[in-house]
């Protein structure tokens, strides 16, 4: 799947987060090069890389109660799924985009995936919340406490999904080329890169890191 079909293919879905949430990961993946989700066993230490990731979430009186991550990578991230709905659409989804409902319904995906990230024993570096077909939200904790920030900052830290491939000033999207989609892959998917940071246009070293990176996680 190329970037372009990639793009045409979600960028009008909306308000059915159930349907197409893995679809679009798993396309994601193919569009990025890299593994897709394994499927799932009865074995949680061998469910390293899946969808709906077992979870053990404690409460007080030590009781727990048992939560599902939308897709988890063991060591890489975390991520949680919503979708929401444009302006005029007939479903509403998880809220109207842009509206006050849909930043707090990305807040509270962000809560979510930070509960089950310091409900495990080793908190990944990144958590993700996508809203399907529209955006992700970037967050990364690098010294293994689970006190997450925006990455790489609150200005910079949600791709929108149009702006995925593409820089202002590129004709053409070229997956390997552009900050926004290294930010993504490098970042989370193919590291976990410990000291990625955006940047604008290649360079030697930075082609060099994405190419180790993608080396690294194809046996995964």
């Amino acid at each position: 799947m190329t970037p372009s079909e990639f793009l045409d293919k979600w960028r009008d879905s909306a308000a059915a987060e159930r349907s197409n949430a893995q679809s679009f990961l798993n396309d994601l993946c193919d569009v990025l090069n890299v593994g897709a989700p394994h499927a799932a066993t009865s074995d949680e230490e061998r469910d390293a890389y899946v969808f709906e990731k077992l979870v053990g979430i404690p409460h007080e009186g030590r009781q727990h109660t048992i939560g599902f991550i939308d897709l988890y990578k063991r060591g890489h991230f975390i991520l949680e799924a919503k979708q929401g709905s444009e302006q005029g659409g007939s479903r509403l989804g998880t809220a109207k985009r842009g509206t006050p409902a849909w930043y707090i319904a990305m807040q509270d995906a962000y809560g979510q995936a930070l509960k089950y990230a310091r409900s495990i024993d080793d908190p990944p570096p990144f958590l993700i919340v996508t809203d399907v077909g529209y955006c992700f939200d970037l967050y990364a904790s690098f010294d293994r406490t689970a006190n997450y920030r925006p990455f790489p900052d609150a200005i910079n830290s949600r791709l929108n999904l149009r702006d995925l491939f593409r820089q202002p000033h590129d004709a053409e999207p070229d997956p390997i080329d552009y900050a926004p989609e290294e930010r993504l892959c490098v970042g989370s998917w193919l590291g976990p890169c410990r000291d990625s940071r955006p940047r604008r246009g290649r360079s030697r070293v930075g082609e060099e890191r994405l190419e180790n990176a993608r080396g690294s996680a194809r046996g995964c």
